[in-house]
């Protein structure tokens, strides 16, 4: 087995241990289970009614996941160990490039939650394309987040930055009556399976430049281009195509 993989094996079991992101798994399942209970003691219930107990946990999750990275990211610092990690065959670049990886692992539990939440939410009421991929979105928000936790602890080496950045995307997320900018919040949410994909496909090119913005710092200059440069074509064209229908419909943000 190569060293890097063996390197993602590592930082994957220690973010899936990591107790702040336990906590976020644990929430993830109490909002996913209250969904389940409430859609089984009432007879009105529905997806869109009360499926945001499922949002709202993932979101934490997501959260979970991003200072449980960025205390990842900052494990050198925080233990000393700076020097001696200088020392190891294995470059900075690897190691920040694996660690981006092992941040897959805890949105493969989120994903695995959402699969079991959205088969059941399917049989009992039936879930709409859009539906589906709105759930495929808090998974891409989930590696995004990740992404953007390892940037941030090689950019602003603090962990307290985390915190707040979590707080901010809070924040971010639309309100009952959102306005146009908060489409460019990774928690918007569209009310079409074609608008929904595209908000997709931002949410994906902001992991690409939160990527490559951590490889940036350790030196990985060519990889770090090739993901920044197609992370900002990606959400050019997102965006190109989300913003005129926004405005124009005025109605596209749940």
């Amino acid at each position: 087995m190569s060293t890097s993989v063996q390197l993602i094996a590592f930082e994957g079991r220690r973010l899936l241990r990591s107790p702040i992101l336990v906590a976020g798994v644990g929430l993830a399942v109490i909002g996913s289970g209250r969904f389940v209970a409430v859609t089984v003691g009432i007879s009105g219930a529905s997806w869109r009614l009360d499926g945001w107990t499922v949002f709202a946990g993932v979101v934490v999750l997501g959260l979970s996941a991003l200072i449980a990275a960025n205390h990842a990211g900052l494990r050198d610092r925080r233990e000393n160990t700076v020097d001696q990690l200088r020392a190891m065959p294995v470059v900075a670049g690897t190691r920040t490039a694996c660690l981006l990886i092992a941040t897959s692992w805890p949105a493969a539990v989120g994903s695995l939650l959402l699969t079991v939440v959205a088969g059941y939410a399917a049989i009992v009421f039936g879930l709409t394309a859009a539906d589906l991929v709105r759930l495929a979105g808090l998974v891409m928000d989930l590696v995004m987040f990740g992404t953007l936790g390892v940037a941030l602890a090689r950019w602003v080496p603090h962990p307290f930055v985390a915190t707040v950045v979590a707080f901010g995307v809070v924040l971010s997320a639309p309100p009952e009556a959102p306005s146009a900018w908060h489409l460019l919040s990774p928690l918007a949410q569209l009310d079409t399976a074609g608008l929904a994909v595209w908000h997709v496909v931002y949410v994906a090119s902001l992991a690409s430049i939160w990527s490559a913005a951590a490889l940036y710092k350790d030196g990985s200059r060519r990889l770090s281009a090739l993901l920044g440069g197609g992370g900002l074509a990606l959400a050019a064209v997102a965006m190109g195509v989300l913003i005129p229908q926004v405005c124009a419909a005025g109605r596209c943000l749940i």
